[in-house]
């Protein structure tokens, strides 16, 4: 396939981001202010307000729940800064195209802060396809987040770029 550049956004306006939605800044917003935001578009997009309408007020409760935990909130803002930068997409590929693994604790990897119980627990699933220098493309399950549809992922040998898309219903 030939190789050509593409913009992490896609083409023409980008997407609304959660940020967007809710009206708040991305750098300096505090949970605060997104919880704010949130309770003010909330009133305003609710069906009850607007004729039964509720996919801009569906949009506005994502939009909280992924922003108001911090641990979701990360995730989402490092796919949404790799979505801002060009890179040149060698291949695109489908999540199914890509080999997989699941892992699992081994007694070796406990710590003193796990318990009995975390032993043979399912880590997340790691997937993996070759590049053809000999290195590979790699993501884990848990960092392809559930409101973008695709990620671009490096050779962890090269400077080639694959787009997986993966979540398309």
């Amino acid at each position: 396939a030939p190789r050509r550049r593409v913009a992490m956004s896609g083409q023409g306006d980008p997407p609304r981001t959660h940020y967007d939605i809710l009206g708040v800044d991305p750098t300096t917003s505090t949970t605060e202010d997104i919880k704010h935001a949130y309770r003010q578009k909330a009133l305003t997009t609710h069906p009850d307000k607007n004729k039964g309408e509720d996919e801009e007020f569906v949009r506005v409760k994502r939009a909280w729940e992924v922003l108001s935990d911090p641990d979701e909130r990360k995730t989402y803002d490092a796919q949404l800064a790799s979505r801002r930068v060009e890179v040149v997409i060698d291949e695109h590929l489908d999540l199914n195209d890509l080999q997989s693994e699941e892992g699992y604790f081994t007694e070796d990897e406990l710590d003193m802060n796990y318990t009995p119980p975390q032993l043979g627990k399912r880590l997340t699933c790691r997937y993996w396809h070759p590049c053809r220098c000999g290195g590979g493309f790699e993501v884990m399950a848990d960092e392809l987040h559930q409101d973008f549809d695709h990620v671009d992922l490096p050779c962890f040998n090269c400077s080639l770029h694959v787009r997986v898309t993966y979540g398309c219903e």
